[in-house]
């Protein structure tokens, strides 16, 4: 069922000084990048067995820096993603539908009773975790 953790996302108000941080303090280095209409939006650093920690640019100007969670989501990686989702359902919770992302990876969404969103993932051959490719969006 559950495999591992994949990834946890943090929300950045600049991603130059996330990357120096990381990069810096924990020596973590950029395994690819995300690109949204040209421009750098986010990127995956490596943290050793397919696991990552994912970054993405805030986007609403309107939200100081500071006053945003910094924690997005956490990703869990699947061996079998349909029989995930239908075991949630089973137990009574929503669940997407599971679906090909942009990363090549299938991904379906689920909210904790917190709030938290929890993504899971099932890679293919051709998933960015693996192939390390960029994204372009």
């Amino acid at each position: 069922m559950i495999r591992q953790t994949v990834h946890l996302c943090v929300r950045s108000h600049d991603l130059k000084k996330s990357e120096e941080f990381y990069s810096r303090a924990f020596g973590l280095s950029i395994a690819f990048e995300i690109f949204r209409g040209g421009k750098r939006s986010g990127f995956y650093l490596d943290c050793g067995n397919n696991t990552f920690l994912e970054i993405f640019e805030v986007t609403e100007p309107s939200v100081p820096s500071g006053k945003l969670s910094t924690m997005a989501h956490i990703a869990l990686e699947c061996d079998d993603i349909h029989a995930v989702c239908e075991k949630i359902k089973l137990a009574g919770y929503g669940v997407s539908e599971p679906c090909l992302g942009c990363d090549h990876t299938f991904q379906a969404w689920v909210t904790d009773p917190a709030g938290l969103q929890i993504e899971l993932q099932q890679y293919t051959s051709e998933s960015n975790q693996i192939t390390r490719k960029n994204i372009m969006i």
